[in-house]
């Protein structure tokens, strides 16, 4: 125990870091006379050397034998720079109409393959006729409607695959004084020692304050086979 005044004792401390950087630093007080728990975001003097960012966030004051007890709670930023990865591979169900491979075995509206897949004549009226009959055909289009039931490479009845969505969480202490992050944006995720290709969407950001510091969770999800619409989704 350390006498650290004339009517005040410290009783024990202890000092955690997490993964994420975040130190924790607990103490609690014995005084003889009552005392009055400092105000939130105070740091006592005589602190831990390392630990200016933290703030207190927690204090209370119980009775015991002889006095009272003050245990007091400080949270902050313990290890600087620190980032965090979370990988959930998944995947997401699209069109087959969206796979790269599908030209070449169905073909096109304006060119189908019509020995492996059903397409659907379709016609459009001439520019200006608003008539209902009498209409001259301006060009024929086809619709899909699936592929043939002796249709090549095992397509026979196919119609959507599961296109690879991974999505990713990285998560980093910061300090007060930053700019929150726009969701809905085309970013690629930044973390040291690793690449990310592809097309990724910024879709959520998450901050939470633990003392003097602040966790910020950022989730990106994967585009699909054709990437995140640029017209659509704007550059970050």
């Amino acid at each position: 125990m350390n006498v650290i005044g004339e009517n005040v004792i410290t009783q024990k401390q202890s000092h955690t870091i997490g993964e994420d950087g975040i130190g924790e630093y607990s103490v609690t007080f014995f005084h003889t006379e009552e005392p009055t728990p400092p105000t939130l975001d105070d740091f006592p003097s005589g602190g831990l050397s390392g630990t200016s960012s933290y703030k207190l966030t927690q204090a209370s004051v119980e009775t015991t034998e002889g006095g009272f007890l003050m245990s007091l709670t400080y949270k902050g930023i313990a290890v600087d720079g620190r980032k965090i990865l979370t990988v959930d591979g998944s995947t997401n169900e699209e069109s087959i109409q969206t796979h790269p491979q599908f030209p070449s075995w169905a073909g096109t509206p304006s060119n189908p393959v019509w020995t492996n897949a059903y397409w659907e004549i379709l016609s459009e009226k001439e520019e200006g006729d608003s008539s209902s009959s009498d209409v001259k055909p301006k060009k024929l289009t086809y619709k899909f409607n699936g592929f043939k039931p002796n249709a090549q490479n095992n397509l026979a009845g196919v119609e959507s695959w599961l296109v690879p969505g991974t999505v990713i969480q990285t998560t980093e202490v910061i300090a007060g004084g930053f700019t929150i992050p726009q969701t809905g944006v085309r970013e690629t995720p930044s973390l040291p020692g690793w690449s990310f290709t592809g097309s990724w969407l910024l879709e959520n950001v998450n901050i939470e304050r633990h003392g003097g510091a602040y966790r910020m969770t950022k989730r990106y999800r994967q585009g699909g086979s054709n990437g995140w619409n640029q017209y659509i989704y704007p550059q970050a």
